[in-house]
């Protein structure tokens, strides 16, 4: 029984075939001479001889499985006609995850698609990733060019991706993964900050800035009138990059290795600049959290101590907000849990706890928060904007690759922090440690 082969297998061996292709012309190039006999005659077998525009001409085995799969593609559409027909018809009844993925997004005034993130979701989920680790693949077929070792999907959607001014722009569905890495990896993540995920590099987000009063009324009174204001805060994304070098030895022997590995690098440097911009800011934007003139401040710390942050906890919850996560630096964060009671003589040895209204919070250290400083706060009503498109720059002659048979590899993101509710926040400065 012959097998008749799908629209997806057909593609898979197309592809296998012109990178045997490429392979046969690169090796010929790298030693600096024509192709011999045999290297000829399996370049012709597989591309086609002679001009194909001449009737002399002879298909190679490309030509034919095109062919194959031009009649494949003809019956997966009258499939895919028959069952909408019957879908339309009520026999049928499904959601595609494609339309699922769809709904998922919402679209603003200007016309833009964008999601808002909450801590437990994925952007994974919002887009169709093509395959696992497809990031780290599609910068690899970006650096190197495609090989037998790249997914499909990837190859399929590296077509969509732009290339203006010298980069590559990753298309959003290779960006699942990578994005919710850097995430997981983020402690401002961790401590709630929505992520805005846009196709713009520019938003409005509607802030309250005053609520409305709600009052009783006697029978026959009047209501007294009350305004509630609304504002907006704009997300307007700023450039941030990183770069490596990669061997092309390393992606010759292990590129699906490679490839995890580098997503994942990738996605620790954007948790990194997360965490350190959306914290600290960057000159004169991003603000970042400590430059948000809006968000209260306590100076003059000194020594830190419980009664200071449960301090702050009150005057957040004062504003009708309850704080969720406690930001600091390291240092910080082992001086206030490591407060001793007793002298281990004339008293028990201990360690101060928190006070019982505010345990069960998320005390979170990073480095990227300044030793003296503390931010508290209920971290939803932070948000971080993040454009959905990586741009993807590759150099062979930048510093010393050509030399070293590397390749060096940028990658650039575009990101802004904004607060929608100063105060749900507090700041702590002028903290020391003792």
């Amino acid at each position: 029984m012959i097998k008749t082969l799908n629209s997806k297998e057909l593609r898979e061996e197309i592809r296998e075939l012109e990178a045997r292709a490429l392979a046969i012309g690169q090796l010929a190039e790298a030693e600096d001479r024509d192709l011999t006999a045999r290297e000829q005659a399996e370049f012709d077998s597989i591309c086609g001889k002679g001009d194909p525009n001449s009737a002399n001409y002879v298909p190679g085995e490309i030509d034919n499985l095109q062919q194959d799969l031009v009649r494949a593609v003809n019956r997966d559409k009258v499939q895919a006609k028959i069952l909408s027909d019957r879908v339309a018809s009520g026999q049928v009844r499904f959601a595609s995850d494609e339309n699922t993925r769809s709904e998922k997004w919402q679209v603003n005034a200007q016309g833009n698609r964008y999601a808002i993130l909450d801590k437990q979701d994925r952007f994974a989920d919002y887009v169709s990733t093509p395959c696992k680790d497809a990031f780290g693949h599609a910068v690899l077929a970006y650096a190197f060019g495609p090989s037998r070792d790249t997914p499909e999907g990837v190859v399929n959607l590296m077509r969509e991706g732009s290339g203006a001014a010298g980069g590559y722009t990753v298309p959003e569905q290779m960006l699942g993964e990578v994005i919710d890495l850097a995430r997981a990896k983020s402690v401002l993540m961790d401590a709630g900050v929505r992520t805005v995920a846009m196709t713009s590099d520019s938003m409005n987000i509607p802030t309250l800035e005053s609520d409305v009063d709600v009052e009783l009324r006697g029978e026959g009174e009047a209501i007294s009138f009350s305004e509630v204001t609304i504002g907006q805060r704009k997300l307007s994304t700023r450039t941030a990059g990183s770069i490596t070098k990669c061997s092309r030895e390393l992606w010759e022997d292990s590129p699906t290795l490679l490839a995890a590995q580098l997503q994942n690098w990738m996605a620790t440097q954007m948790a990194k600049q997360i965490d350190s911009i959306g914290l600290n800011g960057y000159t004169s934007k991003p603000h970042g959290f400590f430059g948000t003139e809006g968000i209260n401040s306590t100076d003059s710390i000194g020594d830190i101590d419980w009664v200071d942050v449960s301090s702050a906890v009150t005057r957040i919850r004062v504003n009708n907000h309850e704080p969720t996560s406690f930001v600091m630096h390291p240092t910080v964060h082992d001086a206030l849990f490591n407060i001793e009671t007793g002298d281990g003589e004339n008293s028990a040895r201990g360690w101060l706890e928190a006070p019982p209204t505010i345990r069960g919070k998320q005390y979170l250290p990073t480095t990227n928060c300044p030793a003296g400083k503390m931010a508290i706060g209920d971290f939803s009503k932070y948000f971080m904007g993040v454009r959905t498109g990586i741009v993807i720059e590759v150099s062979r002659e930048a510093g010393n690759a050509f030399q070293n048979h590397e390749v060096y590899i940028k990658a650039t993101a575009r990101f802004d922090f904004v607060s929608v509710d100063d105060t749900a926040f507090e700041i702590l400065t002028g903290i020391t440690v003792s």
